[in-house]
């Protein structure tokens, strides 16, 4: 299945035009595919008319896929979360909207990070709610060669009750559920099991501190860090269009949604989202989240 293949941004990010995803992928279409995917980080594919499943079989082929529990699903494919603002015909949201404004990574409180996400437009509003990708390689290519050093070997505190209660303020976890969720400390920078090129591995709303750093020191690390990696520069503003599939590596790349004002814009994406094999992460002790939530109190501007 011959294709081409267009830059979206000097330094990583890569359209793939002509490739039809409802088509099984041959061993060396897929190699095909990989091959690009570790060279660019963000691969966007259009004009497809893709089913669940069809999404489903496409990720598939890539790794095994994460199965959501916690979060809005298309019915009975428990692979598939639904980012929408719609509602069902009882009034009720059928996914979750305006979420994930700030940089991140997924899966980043896990041992075993995801690896690749895989969003597909449904329905594409006429204006807001596009997502921006960083490519996290070439920022950490660029840095001074003194914070090179001093970050090689630094892990941050990466809390999920932390990103939960500051990105649902109204919703915090009881106290006695905080001591069974852990933190993890993940490296700051992070080789590609891959390709081998370092990149950083960073977070905004679930980085609660750097291990061994006072607290505020290492979250002006941690921010110092984050805004070199998202200049415009190093950045990608992808604008949805029915039919897009984007397939990013979590492990060199950030992305954040936009603002979708949901009275005036409809939108609906369905995200697949693969399982990690390699541990990165090292879970702290299990009452260290209500120790630093104590020690650091929440914000709660979201």
């Amino acid at each position: 299945m011959p294709f081409n293949v267009r830059l979206l941004n000097p330094t990583f990010g890569a359209e793939i035009v002509g490739l039809d995803l409802r088509q099984p992928l041959s061993p060396e279409l897929k190699q095909e595919i990989e091959s690009l995917y570790y060279r660019y980080s963000v691969l966007l594919f259009r004009d497809n008319d893709l089913t669940p499943d069809q999404q489903i079989e496409f990720s598939r082929g890539f790794g095994d896929l994460n199965i959501h529990v916690h979060q809005r699903i298309v019915p009975g494919k428990a692979e598939v979360i639904v980012l929408s603002n719609l509602v069902d015909e009882q009034g009720n949201p059928v996914g979750s909207f305006n979420c994930a404004l700030s940089w991140h990574t997924d899966g980043t409180h896990l041992e075993r990070p995801v690896t690749t996400s895989l969003l597909y437009c449904v329905v594409a509003p006429e204006d807001g709610g596009e997502t921006e990708f960083a490519g996290t390689a070439q920022a950490y290519d660029d840095l001074p060669e003194d914070l090179r050093l001093f970050i090689e070997d630094k892990r941050a505190i990466h809390s999920y009750v932390l990103l939960a209660q500051r990105s649902f303020p109204d919703r915090p976890i009881p106290e006695a559920k905080r001591w069974e969720i852990p933190d993890i400390l993940q490296p700051i920078v992070r080789v590609h099991p891959v390709t081998g090129r370092k990149a950083l591995y960073l977070g905004e709303h679930v980085i609660a501190g750097v291990d061994g750093m006072p607290a505020q020191e290492g979250i002006d690390l941690i921010t110092r860090l984050r805004e070199h990696a998202t200049q415009p520069k190093y950045v990608y503003r992808h604008t949805w269009k029915a039919g897009d599939m984007l397939m990013w590596d979590n492990r060199s790349t950030l992305h954040r949604a936009t603002y979708l004002d949901h009275l005036t814009q409809k939108r609906r994406l369905h995200r697949t989202t693969i399982n990690g094999t390699e541990p990165t992460g090292i879970p702290v002790r299990a009452d260290s989240s209500a120790a630093l939530l104590a020690l650091n109190p929440l914000p709660t501007d979201g």
